[in-house]
């Protein structure tokens, strides 16, 4: 609130930051860098120094002064006002313009600050702000002879920054009789200009990084940063060590290193920094997602003269738990503890125990409670106090252990205890801390750390199993949203499994082509010995066998099973699984069709729909017609299928009487076909289409030749998660309410769990128990069938909010927990060997599972996600996959049937798929003259034959706002809404705001209409969501009725740059703003060398049944070289027309198409109109 209020007044302090036109900044660095990386720096830098103004809560206002338009629209993004000024204004006059500005606006002091700080932050502006009001305040350059920082009233002074502007400055003050308060911080020290100034840059925290990159090598997942508590309130040396590194605080300082430890290393910072105040807890969440303090003690009389806490004010208990409880307001994971020895009574450090209990009950932040012994250090005054005995630091375990219950996590260090290791877990440890293979412990160096393989033999041996964790504890990151700022989320879900530890399965990553590394779990071929195995794991596996009633917990119990747990579980249900179904492994011959993979829903786990902002990364949207629907039911028949399985996109066209003509389609060309068809998704979606219920739509559909239904849609049945994931899809009880109906019809259907993303394992559980009671009351579920989550290509992966997918011991569990929970219910669990790979799907097949699911032929979801695994899985390699084993491949049908001899011999000498032929085009398009001729492809070509790329050379900044000049008259035109005179811009556009801003004296040059704006807008906030530019363009033409894919040529920005006798200008300031008048000398395409071609344009240039590629230029007179084009491999047909109807768009187009197939036996050949 004091933020915000200060910001509307106009009499604070002004921020003023002058800025040049990008392309005249840092000229000194061209020896050094590149001239797109000159602007880079400048726009990085400034945009950095417009932001740390923008969050000091000193600065009320920001002004910008520039002849840029560019710089302008980076400032306006940023939250600056503009003050334009000529090219090559110099700093000088251009402050001295903007203090008129600010005098004339009331502003009582101003700030100048150039554009080029790196390493300026809010501390350092504050630091200055301070200054006086009837001073002037100044901050050095780190040479001392410049001023990288001036605040004074408006006028006070002449600006000089150039040269020795210090002394300048200095001397004005003092003809001036006003007093002068320097300010020496290193964010106001650095300003880049020469090379050194980069090298300086660069080695800033260069020792604290090389320890963490040394500790991200070796495997480490913490950066503890331990420190004095604010130790520049006491100590001079370490106020003049900060001074030096540019901040006012340790703070300060711990944020800025944590955060390019984190960007750099993605290690996960853990603070161990005292006593802290609420801002600085609220400065420092950002960067770390759990914090330390010890409260030590909760005795007073341990602070008093003579105690080991007297003149330590920090260590008084009365600060340490006000602290703690700060971080519980802040919602803040802590580590707390107790130090025992140091002349508490025992009655002490059970208060002590309590006081934590009573903070933790209160706000539920503590995470974990350190017991820790006493340790005599040479050089302190308790040198030759007595050490705890061992037996008195397990008697203080055990109690505490008491006290603080079962939920909570309690720690002693491995390296402070000299004794059997196992009397600490006997009496209620569950946790060892950190163990460091690169540093020492700072606290006690002289304790090193045990090895890792020690740890866990002597883990073993008390009966625990050592697992490594994060920083922060599960349960927190489990309600990541209440306890880690969103900026930690990303590397949380990078390094955590569902369970919230830490991941530790190698390079196994489900559906990648690394899922063919399994080394990392090792499948027991013995059942433990049950004193080895935990007594909870049993009696949960005596209840699934006994069918008893299964609770949450038990389940969640049986997820998180490591070790002998773990190897108990799968051989318990791999043994289930042979009482159950023998030792044949079952799969159906099938092929999936999935009709289309154009969707209304916002499925944001879904790399497969093309309906909306996701960009086809690995193909275009597309509908397959009823035609080449019945062809491909034909050829799966004769290759000897026995199901299709018919699943797509919710397609905002269709109905359900479009289901009721696939499912009739299917079943008229091949009568004794199996029809496995629609998710419940799409029931619903029919049904509602034709006012129907569901239960009459089903009908119909059994009518139409529907069998079974696949239990898809599942995901996770929890509302919780759905939110998250699909939250406009149907909820958990509509997924119920339409797989019971089916039941009810006699439609039987499978059951799936789409698992690895946002979920936990109580989700897992509660998905589980659904389908347990589900299957209690109809018996009409098949299959349960486990789907590990494919992160790669998925949109909530790309947006940094879900894990990558689950580990390979989840993955596994999930199919044993999956036996056990059904025993009695269920027959039979399926492994998806897409998304397991074949090694995984070996190992589900130790694990409980008898069934590998379909031969698929065709498989589309998956591999959009970004699955590696081929399409088909023959029966041959499916009787190889099991022989592996010592078991036998069986072909079933889709009820688990037995499948006729003559299906048997149709599979194995099954004939290769034929390729799905469809002429494919790409036109490759400019703007005007362009859009007609992709105007008259639209028309000639059908949606899934026709990719319009689009120049992306042309487009700009203006307001804020990406204008992209070619690909919005590309999408007018073809969306039928262009202004046909104009060629450009919208029809029956309205003028508003543009009136308007003439009338308050803003720039004009560039014309958007009130229409145009809004795409614009709209644009921009999908940008700034996290979209593409090729996702976003998808949106729009969706929107607009478009049904052909436009693709941008790229999503990263290429900037073209006119060469004139004016200087460099950007090509839309040369072509509209000054009208080609200029003489030009040369074009320059920032950006381009660097730039990808969009993955949506990259696949359709490179689809091997591409036919042809158009070329689209605005003017092709003027803009194209055919003889630059031709290769012994190419054909170019060039056409000249100005294309003045849509006839004869429609016209030019059918001659282009005819022109490209006549020409077809050269390969690959390009028309250009």
């Amino acid at each position: 609130m004091h933020s915000a209020s200060a910001r509307q007044r106009s009499d604070g302090i002004w921020g003023v930051v002058p800025l040049k036109a990008p392309e005249s900044a840092k000229t000194r660095l061209a020896g050094v860098l590149s001239h797109a990386s000159r602007r880079s720096l400048f726009f990085s830098m400034a945009n950095h120094v417009i932001s740390t103004l923008k969050a000091s809560s000193n600065i009320a206002r920001l002004l910008v002064v520039t002849p840029s338009e560019i710089s302008a629209e980076m400032a306006r993004a940023a939250g600056a006002e503009i003050l334009w000024g000529p090219p090559d204004e110099g700093m000088a006059n251009a402050c001295a313009r903007a203090t008129a500005h600010v005098a004339a606006a009331g502003g009582q002091r101003v700030m100048f600050v150039p554009g080029d700080l790196p390493l300026l932050d809010v501390a350092a502006v504050d630091m200055l702000s301070r200054a006086p009001v009837d001073a002037i305040g100044m901050a050095p350059n780190r040479e001392g002879y410049g001023t990288n920082g001036l605040i004074c009233r408006p006028g006070a002074i002449p600006m000089h920054f150039s040269g020795h502007s210090l002394s300048a400055h200095k001397d004005a003050a003092q003809r001036a009789g006003i007093k002068v308060w320097i300010v020496r911080a290193r964010g106001w020290a650095l300003d880049v200009d020469l090379p050194a100034d980069l090298d300086e840059l660069k080695s800033s925290i260069k020792d604290a990084l090389e320890i963490a990159r040394a500790g991200a090598a070796a495997g480490c997942r913490e950066a503890l940063f331990t420190l004095g508590d604010r130790p520049e309130e006491r100590y001079a040396a370490a106020r003049e060590a900060l001074q030096q590194l540019g901040h006012a605080s340790t703070a300060s300082y711990v944020a800025e290193v944590a955060q390019r430890v984190r960007a750099e290393t993605g290690l996960l910072p853990h603070f161990n920094m005292g006593v802290l105040s609420a801002a600085e807890y609220q400065a420092l969440r950002p960067h770390a997602p759990s914090f330390g303090i010890m409260l030590e003690t909760a005795s007073e009389r341990l602070s008093e003269r003579g105690g080991p806490h007297y003149g330590s004010p920090d260590k008084h208990p009365a600060v340490r738990l006000e602290t703690m409880r700060l971080a519980g307001e802040a919602h803040i994971p802590i580590t707390s503890g107790i130090l025992i020895g140091i002349g508490e009574t025992r009655r002490e450090r059970l208060e002590s125990l309590f006081a934590l209990r009573d903070l933790h009950d209160r706000y539920g932040h503590v995470q974990e409670v350190i017991v820790q012994n006493f340790r005599a250090k040479a050089g302190t005054k308790m040198v030759n106090a007595p050490e705890p005995s061992m037996d008195e630091l397990c008697w203080t375990t055990a109690v505490a252990r008491l006290i603080l219950g079962s939920a909570m996590s309690i720690q002693v260090p491995p390296n402070l205890f000299e004794g059997d290791l196992t009397d600490l877990i006997r009496a209620g440890i569950n946790d060892w801390g950190g163990v460091s293979p690169i540093t020492p412990d700072h606290v006690n160096p002289e304790a090193p750390w045990p090895h890792l393989e020690r740890l866990s033999e002597v883990t073993a041996r008390g009966g625990k199993v050592l697992v490594e964790r994060l920083t922060v504890y599960p349960q927190y990151i489990d309600a990541r949203d209440q306890w880690v700022d969103p900026g930690l989320h990303r590397d949380l879900l990078l390094h955590s499994d569902c369970g919230g530890l830490a991941r530790t399965d190698g390079k196994w990553i489900a559906g990648s082509s690394t899922a063919t590394d399994i080394s990392s779990l090792q499948m027991q071929a013995t059942i433990p010995n049950a004193d080895s195995i935990s007594p909870q794991t049993i009696d949960i596996v005596n209840k699934c066998l006994s069918g008893d009633r299964l609770e949450e917990a038990d389940l969640v119990h049986l997820f998180k099973a490591r070790g002998n747990d773990f190897a108990y579980l799968t051989q318990t249900a791999d043994r289930l699984r042979k009482e159950t179904n023998g030792d044949n492994i079952t799969y159906v011959v099938n092929r999936n069709i999935n009709y289309t993979n154009v969707c209304q829903y916002h499925c944001n786990f879904c790399a497969f729909s093309k309906g909306r902002v996701e960009e086809s990364l690995r193909e275009k949207p597309y509908i397959v017609e009823l035609d080449e629907i019945r062809r491909r039911v034909r050829e799966a028949w004769d290759r000897g299928a026995t199901e299709v399985c018919l699943q797509g996109g919710i397609h905002p066209d269709y109905t359900g009487h479009t289901y009721l003509d696939i499912c009739s389609a299917a079943k008229t060309e091949c009568p004794d076909i199996h029809i496995h068809a629609f998710s419940p998704l799409e029931i619903m979606h029919g049904a509602q289409s034709l006012g129907r219920t569901v239960k009459a739509f089903l009908s119909d559909l059994k009518k139409a030749g529907l069998s079974t239904l696949p239990g898809t849609a599942a995901e996770i049945l929890d509302d919780e998660v759905r939110r998250q994931i699909c939250p406009d899809k149907l909820n958990t009880q509509e997924w119920l309410t339409v797989i019971r109906t089916a039941h009810e019809l006699g439609l039987r259907t499978t059951a799936t769990i789409m698992f690895g993303h946002v979920e936990s394992y109580r989700h897992w559980a509660q998905h589980i128990l659904k389908l347990v009671e589900l299957q209690r009351n109809t018996r009409g579920l098949t299959e349960f069938v486990p789907l590990p989550f494919v992160h790669e290509e998925a949109p909530l992966f790309r947006r940094n909010r879900s894990h990558q997918g689950p580990t390979l011991r989840e993955a596994v569990l999930m199919h044993t927990v999956g036996r056990l929970a059904f025993h009695g219910l269920i027959d039979n669990i399926q492994t998806s060997w897409v998304k397991m790979g074949e090694q995984g799907s070996q190992l589900c097949l130790q694990a409980g599972v008898n069934d590998l699911g379909g031969s698929l032929m065709n498989e589309s979801i998956s591999r959009a996600a970004g699955a590696a695994h081929g399409q088909e899985l023959s029966p041959a390699a499916m009787a190889a996959l099991a022989a592996r084993l010592g078991r036998t491949a069986v072909q079933r049908t889709t009820l688990y049937g037995r499948v006729s001899i003559e299906r048997q011999q149709a599979a194995q000498a099954a004939l290769p798929l034929t390729p799905v032929k469809m002429a494919k085009y790409v036109a490759l398009c400019g703007g005007v003259g362009g859009a007609k001729l992709a105007f008259g492809l639209a028309h000639a070509l059908p949606p899934g034959e026709l990719t319009i790329a689009v120049n992306t050379g042309d487009d700009f900044e203006h307001f804020g706002l990406l204008i992209c000049p070619d690909l919005d008259t590309v999408v007018y035109t073809l969306a039928g809404i262009a202004d046909a005179g104009k060629g450009w811009g919208r029809a029956s556009e309205s003028w508003l705001v543009q009136e308007e801003l003439a009338r308050l004296g803003g720039p004009t040059w560039f014309q958007l209409g009130d229409k145009d704006l809004a795409l614009h807008l709209y644009r921009r906030s999908l940008l700034d969501g996290g979209n593409s530019l090729c996702g976003v363009t998808t949106t729009l033409a969706n929107t607009l009725g478009i049904k052909h894919t436009i693709v941008p040529m790229s999503n990263d920005p290429v900037r073209t740059i006119v060469e004139t006798d004016e200087g460099a200008l950007a090509f839309q300031n040369y072509f509209v703003a000054r009208r080609c008048e200029p003489r030009v000398s040369g074009f320059r395409y920032e950006g381009a060398a660097t730039a990808r071609v969009s993955p949506a344009l990259e696949a359709a240039l490179n689809a091997p049944d591409l036919t042809g590629i158009i070329l689209c230029p605005s003017n092709p007179f003027d803009e194209c070289d055919a003889s630059a084009l031709c290769t012994d491999s190419i054909e170019i047909d060039m056409i000249k027309t100005l294309m003045k109807t849509p006839n004869e768009r429609i016209t030019l187009a059918q001659h282009v198409l005819a022109r490209l197939k006549n020409l077809s036996s050269n390969g690959k050949v390009y028309a250009m109109s």
